[in-house]
């Protein structure tokens, strides 16, 4: 049981292990209810407001509505269910096991609020704190926001056996059924589009030493079936079959380790209006990993990959409210493909963890979302195209245990991560939604039943953005984390305190499509207790 001060937040949960002899079974649920959450500043970023001043917006009044909602999120309502089952036999050499589960959630659509978006009078003002006091309803009102309203439903079953055959180490089946919808309600609560699909999956998977390579390789087969229905569709249903057969194995020479990969997969995306697309796919890889003495490790790996575009790339073609945008498909585009090499130097030794990694990945035919720069019905005109394009990526990661003690220790880390994309020409060659530069410190204080961790994040500004993309504004993020450990004997007791965003600053996430429309949540205290029977 855990509740957060921002939104009222509260989430319950239990779980239950058990078995007599070879059977073993598991039972778990959930329960999650939030208001609409707190946050630092506007709910509209200052890029955004600014570029509808310099267009003559003056009422600040837009597709969201008022961009003057300050403090609160509207339509960030929150409540979710769930819960899953499970059960396994386990012999021997072989096992075999169930597991079915099911999740249902009803959120608000965030840049979707007309209750509190209302900008044609002083009413607003007046009334914002007792309309936030009260829980929404799940399906919205008269005057309230558009919600998604899912239920997804998913069977999974597996099951394995030890040396099956000659030359055979394991045999492993696994088939995956899973059914997904979600209807998108108006404000007045009236049922809008209607998104399912039904998908099937199945992977048989051999465990075998050949060549003096250990190995496993195999098949997978899977069947999507996508629909939507309602004025609002904005992708036509589409089947899509997909066939594969794939190989992965590693082997040492010396102190020289070597892996290697292949796949080949077919896929087909059928609509129910327009041409059938096809595409046949190849991908290998090749890796090595090397011993430098006894503290440094160097690995390296080249990949060649290849994918084919889904069905909402292929063949959308409307506004798309979750993205707050319309979306535009492109029947005509190719499978991607990608070059990638990569290489990670890392060092172990005693106390100290660190490791450095870079790569550089060459795109052929990148897909992406393009901002076309206009509106439609004042969503932004989204296109899916496709363009070659290059990645290059750092990270960086150390760990370091400072001090031991009985009972404890302290230990800090450190983080750094960077990512360039862009095309291979153009003008404006930035690709969209490109996550900015980051950096982590932190530090973990454990002494018996005490836990105690730190931890800040930096996250940088990110002014290299695509066609028509606003720039995002930097942040820092500070959580703590302290829990408490209580004899209980065979039932121990778990307390915790944690608080995120400490500094309370204004979050967005530049990779978000809705990023100046709606922030991450400001400052949150959380507090629970877990228990054990």
């Amino acid at each position: 049981m855990r509740d957060a001060d921002n939104a009222n937040q509260t989430t319950a949960s239990g779980r239950l292990d058990g078995g007599a002899g070879n059977f073993a079974v598991h039972l778990d649920a959930f329960y999650r209810d939030a208001d609409e959450y707190e946050i630092p500043g506007f709910a509209e970023s200052s890029a955004m407001r600014a570029l509808e001043e310099q267009d003559g917006h003056d009422d600040h009044d837009d597709h969201s509505g008022d961009t003057e909602a300050f403090g609160i999120l509207p339509n960030s309502q929150l409540e979710a269910a769930g819960g899953a089952f499970g059960a396994s036999y386990i012999g021997e050499r072989s096992f075999i096991g169930f597991s079915l589960s099911n999740y249902d959630a009803k959120y608000g659509l965030l840049g979707h609020s007309d209750s509190h978006h209302d900008n044609h009078g002083d009413e607003h003002d007046d009334d914002h704190n007792d309309e936030h006091d009260d829980h929404h309803d799940a399906h919205g009102d008269e005057d309230g926001g558009a919600v998604l309203d899912l239920a997804q439903t998913r069977f999974d079953l597996e099951s394995g056996m030890e040396n099956p055959l000659a030359g055979i180490q394991a045999l492993n089946f696994r088939l995956g059924y899973n059914n997904y919808e979600h209807v998108e309600f108006e404000g007045s609560g009236e049922a809008g589009t209607v998104f399912a699909t039904e998908a099937l999956e199945f992977r048989l998977e051999l465990t075998h030493d050949a060549f003096g390579f250990e190995g496993a390789s195999g098949i997978q087969i899977s069947s999507r079936e996508f629909s939507a229905i309602g004025e609002e569709a904005f992708v036509q249903p589409v089947d899509t079959q997909t066939f594969g057969l794939f190989y992965v194995g590693q082997r040492r020479f010396g102190e020289l380790g070597l892996e290697a990969g292949v796949r080949y997969e077919h896929v087909d995306q059928d609509p129910t209006t327009g041409e059938k697309r096809s595409f046949d796919l190849g991908s290998a890889s090749l890796g090595l990993i090397q011993p430098l003495g006894e503290r440094w490790t160097l690995s390296g790996q080249l990949d060649y990959s290849a994918r084919a575009p889904i069905a909402e790339e292929l063949f959308s073609d409307g506004p798309h409210l979750v993205t707050q945008s319309v979306e535009i498909g492109d029947s005509s585009l190719n499978e991607e493909t990608a070059a990638n090499l990569s290489a990670t130097l890392r060092y172990a030794f005693a106390s100290v963890d660190f490791s450095l990694s870079a790569y550089i990945t060459d795109f052929g035919d990148f897909i992406y979302e393009a901002n076309t720069g206009t509106e439609i019905d004042e969503l932004t005109v989204l296109q899916w195209t496709q363009a070659d394009a290059t990645l290059r990526g750092f990270d960086a990661d150390a760990t370091w245990r400072a001090m031991d003690w009985q009972g404890g220790g302290l230990t800090f880390n450190a983080g750094f991560d960077s990512v360039r994309a862009q095309l291979n020409s153009g003008n404006n060659r930035n690709l969209p939604r490109i996550p900015p530069q980051r950096w982590r410190l932190g530090a973990l204080f454990d002494l018996d039943s005490l836990q105690a961790e730190i931890s800040w994040r930096r996250v940088s500004d990110q002014e290299k953005v695509g066609i028509a993309e606003l720039p995002t504004e930097g942040y820092d993020d500070l959580r703590l984390h302290i829990g408490y450990s209580l004899d209980g004997g065979e039932n121990p007791i778990q307390l915790f305190l944690s608080g995120r965003n400490l500094t309370d600053d204004e979050q967005r996430l530049h990779t978000s499509f809705i990023k100046d429309l709606a922030p991450q949540l400001g400052r949150t205290i959380e507090a629970g207790v877990q228990m054990q029977f």
